[in-house]
Protein backbone atom coordinates (compact mmCIF):
# COMPACT_ATOMS: atom_id res chain seq x y z
CA UNK A 1 0.00 0.00 0.00
CA UNK A 2 1.53 3.56 -0.79
CA UNK A 3 0.39 7.01 0.36
CA UNK A 4 0.16 10.03 -1.75
CA UNK A 5 4.09 10.16 -1.67
CA UNK A 6 4.22 7.24 -3.26
CA UNK A 7 5.92 5.96 0.21
CA UNK A 8 5.30 2.14 1.14
CA UNK A 9 2.91 2.60 4.27
CA UNK A 10 3.19 -0.78 5.35
CA UNK A 11 7.04 0.22 6.19
CA UNK A 12 6.82 3.92 7.39
CA UNK A 13 4.26 6.31 8.72
CA UNK A 14 4.59 10.08 8.82
CA UNK A 15 2.20 11.86 11.32
CA UNK A 16 0.54 15.26 10.72
CA UNK A 17 3.95 17.09 12.19
CA UNK A 18 5.96 14.94 9.45
CA UNK A 19 7.80 12.80 11.68
CA UNK A 20 8.65 9.89 10.29
CA UNK A 21 8.45 6.15 11.90
CA UNK A 22 9.22 2.39 11.02
CA UNK A 23 6.59 -0.05 10.85
CA UNK A 24 7.86 -3.15 12.72
CA UNK A 25 7.91 -4.42 8.69
CA UNK A 26 9.68 -1.14 7.32
CA UNK A 27 12.68 -1.59 10.13
CA UNK A 28 12.68 -5.39 9.46
CA UNK A 29 13.32 -4.27 5.75
CA UNK A 30 15.63 -1.09 6.26
CA UNK A 31 17.39 -1.90 9.10
CA UNK A 32 20.27 -3.90 7.63
CA UNK A 33 20.08 -2.25 4.15
CA UNK A 34 20.52 1.04 5.44
CA UNK A 35 23.38 0.03 7.90
CA UNK A 36 24.89 -1.42 5.44
CA UNK A 37 25.90 1.73 3.78
CA UNK A 38 26.38 3.69 6.66
CA UNK A 39 23.18 4.86 8.04
CA UNK A 40 21.64 4.61 11.24
CA UNK A 41 17.67 4.12 10.76
CA UNK A 42 17.48 5.84 14.06
CA UNK A 43 18.40 8.88 13.03
CA UNK A 44 16.06 8.71 9.98
CA UNK A 45 13.27 11.30 11.75
CA UNK A 46 11.38 12.69 8.12
CA UNK A 47 10.56 11.84 4.91
CA UNK A 48 12.82 13.84 3.43
CA UNK A 49 15.37 12.47 5.50
CA UNK A 50 14.21 8.82 4.59
CA UNK A 51 14.51 9.48 0.61
CA UNK A 52 17.57 10.89 0.96
CA UNK A 53 18.76 7.54 2.92
CA UNK A 54 16.96 5.12 0.19
CA UNK A 55 18.78 7.05 -2.39
CA UNK A 56 22.44 7.06 -0.75
CA UNK A 57 21.77 2.77 -0.19
CA UNK A 58 20.51 2.51 -3.50
CA UNK A 59 23.34 1.92 -5.77
CA UNK A 60 24.79 -0.44 -3.02
CA UNK A 61 21.69 -2.46 -3.66
CA UNK A 62 23.65 -5.52 -5.40
CA UNK A 63 26.42 -5.93 -3.10
CA UNK A 64 24.44 -5.95 -0.07
CA UNK A 65 22.32 -8.67 -1.92
CA UNK A 66 25.20 -10.48 -2.19
CA UNK A 67 26.53 -9.74 0.83
CA UNK A 68 23.24 -11.12 2.51
CA UNK A 69 23.64 -14.24 0.69
CA UNK A 70 26.90 -14.92 1.21
CA UNK A 71 26.40 -15.60 4.93
CA UNK A 72 22.88 -17.10 4.39
CA UNK A 73 22.66 -19.78 2.13
CA UNK A 74 19.54 -21.81 1.77
CA UNK A 75 19.59 -23.66 -1.32
CA UNK A 76 20.16 -23.85 -5.13
CA UNK A 77 17.82 -20.95 -5.63
CA UNK A 78 20.00 -18.50 -3.54
CA UNK A 79 23.09 -20.13 -5.45
CA UNK A 80 21.51 -18.71 -8.53
CA UNK A 81 20.82 -15.52 -7.60
CA UNK A 82 24.38 -15.30 -6.49
CA UNK A 83 25.56 -16.32 -9.57
CA UNK A 84 23.40 -13.64 -11.56
CA UNK A 85 25.03 -11.03 -8.95
CA UNK A 86 28.53 -12.24 -9.77
CA UNK A 87 28.08 -12.97 -13.19
CA UNK A 88 29.19 -16.55 -13.10
CA UNK A 89 27.14 -17.52 -16.26
CA UNK A 90 28.62 -20.76 -16.83
CA UNK A 91 27.79 -22.00 -13.28
CA UNK A 92 24.40 -20.94 -13.33
CA UNK A 93 23.46 -22.70 -16.09
CA UNK A 94 24.37 -25.94 -14.26
CA UNK A 95 22.55 -24.57 -10.97
CA UNK A 96 19.15 -23.96 -13.37
CA UNK A 97 19.45 -27.31 -14.86
CA UNK A 98 19.74 -29.06 -11.53
CA UNK A 99 16.72 -26.79 -10.26
CA UNK A 100 14.86 -28.05 -13.53
CA UNK A 101 15.55 -31.77 -13.17
CA UNK A 102 14.70 -30.82 -8.95
CA UNK A 103 11.37 -29.21 -10.09
CA UNK A 104 10.34 -31.67 -12.87
CA UNK A 105 11.25 -34.57 -10.65
CA UNK A 106 8.44 -33.16 -8.42
CA UNK A 107 10.89 -33.49 -4.95
CA UNK A 108 9.92 -31.76 -1.69
CA UNK A 109 12.79 -30.11 0.06
CA UNK A 110 12.80 -31.48 3.74
CA UNK A 111 14.56 -29.05 6.00
CA UNK A 112 15.32 -30.01 9.71
CA UNK A 113 12.28 -31.84 10.17
CA UNK A 114 10.18 -29.08 8.33
CA UNK A 115 8.42 -29.11 4.93
CA UNK A 116 10.02 -26.51 2.85
CA UNK A 117 8.24 -25.86 -0.74
CA UNK A 118 10.57 -26.43 -3.55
Amino acid sequence: MKDHSGENTQHIKVDENGKLSFTEAGYTHHCDYFAYVGIDINAIKTLEQYKNARAIAEPHFLAYLAATLTKDKKGLEYRALELCLTGNDEELERIEKIIQRRNALNLTVIDGGNEVPS
